[in-house]
């Protein structure tokens, strides 16, 4: 079973690891989820039709995330670079992770 290992640099750009996810995806026939590496997997969810989006995208994330929890046979960590978001996604019950600023980020702050 192939897996996609992204590098440093493509964790900070989600586009980058989604793009090779899906190249592999169908060069290999594979279906999802697909694995990323040990015990983490990528899987392609659609909102149902009629889906309404909320007003805050903040909310509308915990709300899918929430729903994805419900599905999963396994835990779902939900990846945070706010504190607002992550202390609401606390407040409903998700585990969260707290992606650290890239150093250039924390760089352009000092």
């Amino acid at each position: 079973m192939s897996m996609i290992n992204p590098s440093a640099t493509d964790t900070r750009n989600p586009s980058k690891v989604l793009k090779r996810l899906r190249e592999k995806h169908r060069a290999a026939g594979q279906t999802f989820p697909a694995p990323v590496r040990n015990k983490v997997t990528v899987e392609v969810l659609l909102d149902d039709e009629g889906h309404q989006r909320l007003s805050i995208p903040d909310d509308e994330i915990i709300r899918q995330a929430i729903k994805v929890q419900q599905m999963a046979t396994g835990e779902v960590t939900l990846a945070c670079v706010d504190a607002s978001m992550e202390f609401r996604a606390l407040a409903k019950g998700l585990k969260v992770f707290e992606v650290p600023p890239s150093p250039r980020a924390a760089q352009s702050t000092i």
